[in-house]
């Protein structure tokens, strides 16, 4: 199984900003498969990236979140109360084409 290493503090910073997007159909935040984060807007080409967290399906809603020390704080509480998924599935480019396989997400300091 593939493991993708994601920095906590990356992982801090781009929930942070992602937040603000909390509610909307059209952002997600997205993790490539070298650890890499980012907050992609859904017609973008994400060859490489996966949707790491629905911020349609988030809890929590972005206009509540306006404050950046706000939106920190929630994304600190959501990866000390395991709100992070520790598997994904990827999109893998095989010798048959394209296959989905499982992920699992290891957060490192």
């Amino acid at each position: 199984m593939t493991t993708i290493q994601i920095k906590k503090s990356e992982l801090i910073s781009e929930l942070t900003n992602s937040l603000q997007y909390a509610g909307s159909t059209e952002w997600d935040l997205y993790v490539h498969v070298n650890g890499a984060l980012d907050t992609r807007h859904d017609t973008y080409d994400n060859e490489d990236w996966n949707e790491l967290i629905d911020l349609y399906n988030c809890a929590y809603d972005g206009t509540d979140f306006e404050n950046q020390n706000d939106r920190r704080a929630l994304a600190e509480w959501m990866i000390e109360e395991q709100q992070i998924p520790t598997e994904i599935e990827i999109e893998v480019d095989t010798d048959d084409g394209f296959e989905f396989r499982n992920a699992d997400i290891e957060l490192v300091d």
